[in-house]
């Protein structure tokens, strides 16, 4: 009984024909090669995207540098405009009062 069941076992592999064997081989070989390719593809495109999103990741960073120095150059300009402003305000103030001080002398004649 044994001996029928190995047998059995056997048979399926013997009915395989030489040309069969070589078709699924063939069958397999191609389904590896077309699921290497997929696989590559997909690499590539990830590699691709990988790329692209650092290339924007860099641009962003220089457009954020550029804005940074941009708005350094107009705080200082700012700052500038502001010193004036303001050494303007005191000279006036000072002109006022030499003004206030002239007319009370004019006042005490």
């Amino acid at each position: 009984a044994e001996e029928e069941q190995q047998q059995e076992e056997v048979e399926p592999e013997e009915a395989l024909e030489e040309g069969e064997l070589g078709d699924l081989m063939d069958s397999v070989s191609n389904k590896l090669s077309s699921i290497m390719e997929s696989a590559s593809d997909f690499f590539g495109f990830m590699q691709t995207h990988v790329a692209a999103r650092r290339q924007a990741d860099q641009i962003r960073s220089e457009q954020l540098c550029a804005m940074d120095q941009e708005n350094d150059k107009l705080t200082r300009e700012i700052q500038s405009a502001l010193d004036i402003l303001t050494n303007a305000a005191h000279s006036i103030q000072q002109v006022a009062h030499g003004s206030h001080e002239d007319d009370n002398s004019h006042d005490a004649d």
